[in-house]
């Protein structure tokens, strides 16, 4: 028992000083407005910092902190050229949202203003069909299209003067989702990538049927709306049955390798079973 205990306390401290490592790395990295995105960009770099002071307070530098903020604050607007989670306003205004509740007490009800669509842009780099860019096409991934944008403005459901617009604004969203399934025979895939595609979509955490389903979870989970958690089990059901061929996994990357996978079926089984027969059963009553 005592090795076990030593090697539990190694790994905590190889963990501890690669935080630290990163968390030094990110601190001193220089400010750039045209970056400032959630998956490699400013905001990102935000969150990291925001978890690793939950971890240690030591390891964050305050003043540095503040200032990356204060920049990004700044610079937000820039980001509404793009509206995708990964790069765009729909991911930056969530970090920012989020580390805006994480003040407590301090929360600012007035820090982020409503600035989502649903459109892509006509220019954007994730258009699919890029022979007619004046063709209107939204899209379907969490990472670039309508689930992240619906991820992103969820957590507004806290606070009290935005609920009912944003109830109604998550209800619409998600039946707007729906009608979106492909009506193929023996469709591999419920969704495409985007409204302007008919072929089925990978499994992945940026596009595909897993995130979707996760979403309509997560909103159904959160408006106690069983018709959403039902299709979200639905749908979840019928992805395990694909394999890495007709799921199109090339690798192990998180974002659209089986890193992913693996791990957005864990939160599913989480956010759908533990509430799953709660739900049915309210709503049998």
């Amino acid at each position: 028992m005592q090795k076990s205990t030593d090697l539990s306390e190694i790994k905590q401290s190889k963990i501890l000083k690669i935080i630290g490592i990163l968390t030094n790395i990110i601190q001193s990295s220089p400010h750039d407005a045209n970056n400032l995105g959630f998956i490699n960009g400013l905001s990102g770099e935000l969150l990291f910092l925001c978890q690793a002071n939950k971890f240690d307070k030591s390891l964050v530098n305050e003043t540095a902190f503040d200032n990356k903020v204060q920049f990004f604050q700044e610079h937000l607007h820039k980001t509404a050229t793009q509206f995708d989670f990964s790069h765009g306003i729909s991911g930056a205004g969530w970090s920012l949202e989020y580390l805006n509740q994480a003040q407590g007490e301090d929360y600012d009800p007035e820090l982020c203003e409503d600035t989502l669509t649903w459109r892509q842009p006509d220019n954007s780099r994730y258009r699919l069909n890029r022979e007619d860019t004046k063709q209107a096409e939204y899209n379907l991934g969490l990472a670039h299209g309508v689930p992240g944008i619906i991820a992103a403005i969820l957590p507004a459901l806290q606070i009290p003067q935005l609920k009912t617009r944003t109830e109604r604004l998550l209800k619409q969203s998600c039946d707007w989702l729906l009608q979106q399934q492909l009506n193929t025979p023996d469709q591999q895939s419920y969704f495409s990538l985007s409204t302007t595609q008919t072929r089925c979509s990978r499994l992945a955490w940026c596009y595909g049927d897993l995130t979707i389903a996760l979403t309509l979870a997560r909103v159904g989970k959160s408006l106690k709306i069983p018709s959403y958690m039902n299709k979200a089990k639905e749908i979840s059901l019928h992805t395990a049955l694909r394999n890495e061929k007709n799921g199109k996994v090339y690798d192990a990357g998180l974002c659209h390798g089986s890193a992913s996978i693996a791990l957005i079926f864990q939160i599913l089984y989480k956010e759908l079973y533990p509430n799953y027969l709660e739900m049915q059963d309210s709503a049998s009553r």
